[in-house]
């Protein structure tokens, strides 16, 4: 396997990560080829606007998505922990 198609496995394994996330908090939900498209979307939104790359997701390089992953992941904690306060 060469290095560009390692890197294109890193970058789908860190997208998979970040929308598990993203249903996860419920940011994003459904499964029809229309709430994909609408989930793609309103991601891309987020990331633009406040994501720390500001950039779309399928358009960030290895080190911008995985800086974005690190993102989802203190915004998962957070949300995990005001849960389980309200529980």
């Amino acid at each position: 396997m060469n290095e560009n198609a390692e890197i294109q496995i890193k970058l789908r394994n860190e997208y998979t990560a970040i929308w598990k996330i993203a249903w996860e908090m419920g940011i994003i939900y459904g499964n029809t080829e229309d709430d994909y498209q609408m989930n793609k979307a309103k991601l891309n939104k987020f990331c633009r606007e406040r994501g720390t790359v500001k950039k779309n997701l399928n358009e960030m390089i290895l080190p911008e998505m995985q800086k974005t992953h690190r993102q989802f992941e203190a915004m998962y904690s957070k949300y995990k922990s005001k849960n389980n306060k309200a529980k």
